[in-house]
């Protein structure tokens, strides 16, 4: 009699897992989390060279790769709540419980937190989505009520993507975000963090540019600049030419002949690229910061390909008066802050994530 009575047990079990809309999510959510979880034994090595593989790959599969790996998980997703800021511009408010809350609630209580980061992911313009790295945002959000006792909530920007919306349809987007957050919901820019990571850390840069530009015309309305910016490992030019492209072309998780599809997708007008890659707005490393009073923050690794391109913006900004600290490490990959999976070891992904942390509320 007991050995029918644990068949039907199982029987049921498995009709639960399969046969249902939340036994197939938390299937999937356990596969994932296992596979993550494998994924971190690796030896680095040899993620390095899966990586370089999948970005590598075309890119419907690259972006379809990235979706399935980094989509939330368990926990991660009662902290997700989705806002369409225009017609084009798609956000997610990051927070503890934020999707238990009516979205009219995370909106009236945003100017009531202590700080808001926003957050412009990367993905060389191309692919990625705002949900990608909820490993480092819940961290950071952890820490900051945990260690500092701030109440933070993250607008991470789901900015348009090239194929379709070349430049300058992103940047756009990061803009029309920080004005959502200052002039709809009025949240104070002494409140808010801009960050973003390669591709996000330019649009970080050139937001810098655009909120000094409209500072200086009368006819537009003010619109002050937040209290700090995080470039994570920043693409700040567009051109190919850095030295580090060649020395460290070996370590790093992105190519040189990537990175030039993604500028073609970017900026897909062969006529004018050449003009536009000198633009400010696109390769900001060659840009003026003089007006810039907002602290800066910069990380690279001495293997990646952007290193001298980030040491070089890091002088230009200081030669305008800007303060910039940077944080260097060695030996590591590119946006090894912003993804665990990436980073050599879950020891240094935590020790940065905590250093970036520290850092923005510092600012506050």
């Amino acid at each position: 009699m007991i050995i029918p009575a644990v068949s039907y047990l199982a029987g049921a079990f498995v009709l639960v897992l399969f046969g249902t809309r939340n036994g197939r999510a938390l299937l999937r959510d356990n596969f994932m989390n296992t596979m993550r979880t494998c994924a971190l034994k690796i030896p680095y090595s040899i993620r390095l060279v899966i990586f370089r593989m999948c970005f590598n790959l075309p890119l419907p599969i690259t972006k379809r790769i990235l979706e399935v790996l980094t989509a939330p998980q368990g926990i991660q997703k009662t902290y997700i709540q989705q806002k369409n800021i225009s017609s084009l511009t798609t956000a997610h408010w990051i927070g503890s419980g934020v999707a238990n809350l009516p979205l009219a609630e995370v909106e009236s209580t945003a100017a009531d937190q202590d700080l808001i980061v926003m957050l412009i992911h990367g993905g060389g313009f191309t692919v990625g989505n705002s949900t990608m790295y909820m490993s480092t945002m819940t961290a950071m959000l952890k820490r900051m009520k945990e260690r500092h006792n701030r109440n933070a909530r993250i607008l991470s920007v789901d900015y348009p993507l090239a194929l379709t919306h070349p430049y300058p349809h992103a940047p756009n987007a990061c803009f029309e975000a920080y004005q959502y957050l200052v002039h709809t919901l009025s949240v104070s820019p002494s409140r808010i963090i801009i960050m973003g990571d390669s591709a996000g850390g330019n649009m970080v840069a050139n937001l810098l540019l655009r909120l000094c530009e409209q500072r200086r015309d009368p006819s537009l309305p003010p619109l002050p600049q937040p209290a700090g910016g995080v470039m994570v490992s920043p693409w700040v030019t567009l051109h190919d030419d850095s030295p580090t492209y060649i020395t460290n072309k070996k370590y790093d998780i992105s190519t040189g002949p990537q990175l030039n599809h993604h500028v073609s997708y970017y900026l897909p007008d062969d006529l004018t690229r050449k003009e536009m890659l000198n633009n400010p707005l696109v390769s900001p490393v060659l840009g003026s910061y003089t007006d810039v009073v907002c602290p800066l923050l910069v990380t690279y690794s001495d293997h990646e390909l952007f290193q001298y391109d980030a040491m070089r913006f890091v002088e230009r900004a200081r030669q305008d008066n800007v303060k910039v600290d940077v944080i260097c490490r060695q030996h590591q990959p590119h946006v090894w802050i912003m993804e665990p999976m990436v980073s050599t070891t879950l020891d240094v992904w935590q020790e940065d994530v905590a250093k970036v942390t520290d850092w923005i509320v510092g600012c506050i």
